[in-house]
């Protein structure tokens, strides 16, 4: 499954931190939904940058997620607690994964808000605006995903980084609040479309 599936589903009305001085984590888990623009970086084992696209993205916890990729493949994801549909436009193929076929579900509890559920699954570390989550199963494809946030909590980058060494990461900019309705995250195939 692509990389981006994980992200998206993956990951989100802001509620500011009551203190100042709320730690990462809780301010992470401050907030509801947001839209943003992203730029994504991969880079290989060597550390050589192999691929980058553009995009933008809306989250609602505790469930969906639209993420789209407009440049250079245009590609489309819309997360639910279902699964997630993936739509390429220029092929017009549509393909659905269901949650429960997801090995990896542990990495999309990171956008679920739900703090136990992120203990669960993660070993949480935290260093200033740093959030550091290792998945706690052994034979996990995350190996660790460190989060840099803002001081309201939102997403600044997304570090990823793969059990066989290669590293994505994500940088969120014109990010705002928002509180987004579950039809925006609805995949409703295009006539002609080829569901696989």
């Amino acid at each position: 499954m692509p990389l981006l599936v994980f992200i998206t589903t993956l990951f989100f009305l802001l509620s500011p931190p009551s203190e100042a001085s709320a730690s990462a984590f809780d301010r992470w888990l401050s907030w509801d939904g947001l839209t943003a623009s992203f730029t994504q970086l991969e880079y290989d084992t060597g550390g050589a940058l192999i691929r980058m696209s553009e995009g933008n993205l809306t989250l609602q916890r505790p469930s969906y997620a639209l993420w789209k990729v407009h440049t250079p493949d245009p590609q489309e994801f819309y997360a639910s607690a279902q699964g997630v549909w993936h739509y390429d436009p220029w092929l017009e193929v549509a393909t659905f994964h269901p949650s429960e076929a997801d090995s990896n579900q542990s990495t999309l509890a990171l956008f679920s808000g739900s703090k136990s559920a992120l203990e669960e699954r993660f070993i949480v570390a935290e260093i200033d605006n740093q959030l550091l989550f290792t998945p706690r199963e052994r034979d996990a494809q995350i190996a660790s995903v460190r989060l840099t946030l803002s001081t309201e909590g939102y997403p600044r980058t997304i570090e990823l980084r793969t059990s066989l060494g290669h590293r994505t990461l994500i940088e969120l900019n014109e990010t705002q609040a928002g509180d987004f309705a579950a039809d925006i995250f609805a995949f409703t195939p295009p006539a002609g479309t080829e569901i696989q």
